[in-house]
């Protein structure tokens, strides 16, 4: 006759096996679950037992005071010297002891009774000043409207109290407290990463040396040289189609941006020495030594204070542009430099109406992945034309950023990017970062509005309205 099952079949013993673990499994669950329950009963045994202290000591309070009150009684006598009647108020004190008395000892709860050896101490220390046996007149006179009598009732009507406070209690609004600027990022701020380049482009440009390579995109080359003079300078070289190079509207698209640029004579915007499509495209412009402010974020979570003290420096430059009729169009943080000091300047004006003559689409489908475009940069028909506006909305995003760590339009999936920008409702930056005021968010929120109309009448508004909120 077999057996059921053959113990060298590998199912049983997985069986058996499987029915070990879950038994170990249960059996450490077990410990640990009465390990936990035995010191959540030791934390409550060890809180009743301090309440019960705090009872046993506000109690003896209690009655040492009540024993002031009773010899006070038979030192001066149940009657009024001057009118010869029964001094009530003595009777009604010693009444109302009593009856606190009767209902502490008969208390719910050990809470209970020391509420209410409360209630005898505060009504007694509020008539005791007026017990004064060695007076010519014994009397006492009672203000009942001054000294609450106690009442066993009023720990209910507390514990009613309580409830209902907190039921009602409505949000407070967070205080607002004038910003103080601060530049603490400085110490933060790193040089951009330099490296070699091949010797044979060095003395590519007339008048200039080309040192080191900074950064190479997909759109430019920069490099870092000196002039013929020792001054040292940063070098861009736009990536151009040889056949577009040549092109007259081409070229003169691109000294147009460039001139533009050059008349804009701002502290916080960068200097231009040069430009010229010979030998090649190039920009040549004054050297930032402390790096961007996309490379600031990655190595240093910004404060409050410290992001407030870079935008009001970006709105500062942006204005002066607006208020010549020059607008941006591509703020980003790439193109926030800075000094070693941390003297801050925007870079890179005209660059976008030139890329958009050399890389038509591509250039914008390629900064609205990482969140740096406007409604009307993807639907102009719907939004209208890339403006001063559009400026407003690129500082939005940039504040935002500054102050929550995120873009507000970013997406693992960078199809979402464009949909974000156009239809995504925003939190609040203190959402994600509660030392931000009411006041920073309505104003963020208000450049971030989809349609132009609905943003500030001007940077120079926005600009007053950050500074209104700061420190002078």
């Amino acid at each position: 006759m077999g057996y059921f099952f053959d113990i060298t079949d590998n199912k049983f013993l997985g069986i058996i096996i499987l029915c070990i673990l879950v038994g170990v499994t249960g059996w450490a669950m077990g410990a640990i679950i009465e390990r936990v329950s035995r010191k959540i009963k030791n934390k409550a045994e060890k809180s009743l037992v301090s309440l019960q202290k705090d009872m046993i000591r506000t109690r003896n309070e209690a009655l040492k005071k009540i024993e002031i009150v009773e010899n006070t009684i038979k030192k001066t006598g149940p009657y009024h010297r001057d009118s010869g009647h029964y001094n009530n108020e003595i009777r009604y004190v010693h009444d109302q002891v009593n009856n606190i008395r009767y209902y502490s000892g008969n208390a719910r709860s050990v809470e209970e009774a020391a509420f209410l050896y409360g209630e005898i101490i505060n009504y007694l220390d509020g008539i005791m000043v007026k017990i004064d046996p060695y007076s010519a007149s014994t009397s006492w006179t009672l203000e009942e409207k001054k000294y609450e009598k106690p009442y066993w009732g009023n720990y209910k009507r507390k514990k009613e109290k309580e409830v209902e406070e907190t039921d009602k209690k409505e949000e407070i609004p967070k205080e607002f407290v004038l910003i103080k600027p601060a530049d603490s990022y400085v110490t933060s701020l790193r040089p951009p990463v330099e490296k070699s380049v091949n010797p044979r482009i060095s003395g590519a440009l007339p008048n200039y040396s080309i040192k080191k390579q900074i950064n190479s995109n997909e759109f430019a080359d920069i490099f870092s040289g000196d002039s013929d003079d020792g001054l040292n300078v940063v070098i861009k070289v736009p990536r151009i189609e040889k056949g577009k190079s040549r092109n007259v509207g081409v070229m003169a698209e691109f000294i147009s941006g460039v001139d533009q640029w050059d008349r804009l004579k701002d502290d916080n915007i960068v200097k231009i020495y040069g430009r010229d499509v010979r030998p090649a495209f190039h920009i040549v412009m004054e050297r930032m030594n402390g790096g961007d402010l996309k490379v600031l974020m990655e190595n240093h979570e910004l404060t409050l204070e410290e992001a407030v003290h870079i935008m009001l420096q970006v709105l500062q430059g942006v204005c002066s542009a607006h208020e010549k009729g020059i607008f941006h169009g591509n703020l980003k943080p790439s193109n926030i430099l800075f000094q070693n000091d941390g003297e801050l300047k925007i870079s890179d004006w005209g660059w976008e109406e030139f890329q958009n003559t050399v890389n038509p689409g591509r250039f914008i489908s390629e900064k609205c992945k990482f969140g740096y475009c406007s409604p009307e940069h993807l639907e102009p028909k719907e939004f209208g034309k890339v403006d001063e506006a559009t400026d407003q909305f690129h500082l939005g995003i940039l504040f935002y950023e500054m102050l929550t760590g995120v873009n507000p339009f970013d997406d693992e999936e960078k199809e979402k990017v464009a949909e974000n920008i156009i239809e995504k409702e925003l939190d609040p930056p203190s959402f994600l970062n509660l030392a931000v005021p009411d006041e920073l968010d309505e104003l963020i929120l208000k450049a971030l509005e989809k349609k132009k109309e609905a943003r500030w009448k001007s940077t120079k508004l926005m600009y007053d309205e950050l500074n209104r909120l700061v420190v002078s």
